[in-house]
């Protein structure tokens, strides 16, 4: 049986295994290449955007770049900081050439929420320092809701899509982690479905792989019985629905944590079956 740590909000493997070099990100081939050619060709930006769904090596490529660039990393999170007074304060503190570094590299994780409305002072502070940012200065702005981003903000930014992973690139990364950290496995078949569970996310994979090899080797019944597939609550609102039964409705929705995305993703389940 194995101990499950979590360092920081990941488990210490999806930590441990976290890619350091732009080679050992998996699944964002158009990224990876469009960052590499501009890190050959000396024609990197200063302002990027990196939107895409959770887990996805957004903020990985971001530390990635910033450690191409020998740049000084500062690490915002806009979730906690969104006002303008947060805004101007990081601005300010970036105005300075670094001591021994090139530039210093600005990263603003979760971006989306200084957009809260369109006319957002922390927005603005942000729209005006991006149109004569410091030379020494790259941002790299990470966001789940790229469309929340305003576009005279878009417009100063190169924006990189970083899509779902797909399921056979993260049980091979699955694969290449038991091997390494000697995590006992039936079978392929067993990883695989701990990829389909996780939602194009190399992260929640490794997280949901290590608190089920926490419980002993992996099988496949003990990922079922441990996982809840993203289409469980889909195949409860469609029983409830034939069953016409409210009360198991209401129960299932009131526990879906984005109905948003539920619903988008509910009609496109509809449409397969």
């Amino acid at each position: 049986m194995r101990l499950l740590v979590v360092i920081g909000g990941q488990t210490m493997l999806a930590n441990k295994y976290r890619p350091k070099t732009f080679n050992d990100v998996v699944g964002q081939e158009l990224v990876v290449k469009t960052l590499t050619n501009e890190l050959h060709n000396n024609t990197t930006k200063q302002a990027y955007i990196f939107e895409g769904y959770s887990g996805v090596s957004k903020t990985t490529c971001a530390y990635i770049l910033a450690n191409e660039l020998n740049g000084i990393t500062v690490n915002y999170d806009v979730a906690l900081h969104n006002s303008v007074d947060d805004i101007k304060a990081l601005l300010q503190s970036v105005k300075q050439k670094p001591i021994g570094k090139d530039r210093i590299i600005v990263i603003l994780d979760e971006v989306q929420n200084i957009f809260n409305r369109k006319d957002s002072p922390a927005a603005q502070t942000l729209l005006k320092i991006l149109e004569e940012p410091p030379k020494h200065v790259v941002f790299i702005m990470c966001t789940t809701e790229g469309d929340k981003i305003i576009d005279t903000i878009k417009n100063r930014c190169e924006v990189l899509t970083f899509n779902k992973i797909d399921e056979n690139s993260i049980k091979d990364r699955l694969k290449y982690i038991c091997d390494k950290e000697n995590i006992k496995y039936d079978n392929e078949d067993c990883l695989l479905e701990i990829a389909k569970r996780s939602d194009g996310s190399m992260r929640n994979a490794i997280t949901k792989m290590e608190q089920i090899s926490s419980l002993g080797a992996i099988t496949m019944s003990l990922v079922t019985k441990t996982l809840s597939s993203k289409y469980d609550d889909m195949f409860n609102v469609l029983y409830a629905v034939f069953d016409n039964n409210t009360e198991s409705l209401v129960t299932t929705v009131n526990n879906i944590n984005d109905i948003d995305k539920f619903v988008e993703s509910f009609f496109s389940f509809i449409l397969d079956i």
